[in-house]
């Protein structure tokens, strides 16, 4: 269905792989299987480094929120289905972008805000005391 002539378009895919199709088990339950546990594996990582964070690290937090928030709605979605239905088909002109989902955004978004949070200048009084000389 077009939603944005010449830009956007929601078009409904079914993906058994991860991001833009990469590793697309072809109805292989093996494979289905291992994508569901890196998947676990993963929100068990991102999961502690959101319990560990700061509450005072707001930018970090969002970002994990928005990682969590996505992997989640993916693995639901494989576990429930053995794929991710992806239906966001974003061009411009000829050029097409792989076709993914809201999950997909809200993990590439966190991302960039956690890139952003890591190599923004924090000021001196965030800044950790340097260890005295030996």
């Amino acid at each position: 269905r077009e939603i944005v002539p010449g830009l956007l378009n929601f078009t409904h895919v079914r993906n058994s792989g991860v991001a833009f199709g990469l590793f697309a088990s072809q109805g292989d339950r093996t494979g289905t299987l291992l994508l569901t546990a890196l998947g676990i594996a993963a929100l068990t990582i991102v999961g502690i480094y959101f319990w560990k964070a700061h509450r005072s690290e707001r930018i970090l937090l969002a970002s994990l929120g928005l990682i969590l928030g996505g992997a989640i709605g993916n693995l639901v979605d494989r576990i429930a289905t053995g794929e991710v239905t992806d239906f966001v088909d974003f061009y411009v002109g000829s050029y097409h972008w792989h076709t993914f989902n809201v999950a997909d955004s809200a993990i590439c978004v966190g991302i960039a805000l956690m890139a952003i949070d890591i190599f923004r200048p924090r000021p001196a009084e965030e800044m950790p005391a340097p260890d005295p000389p030996a």
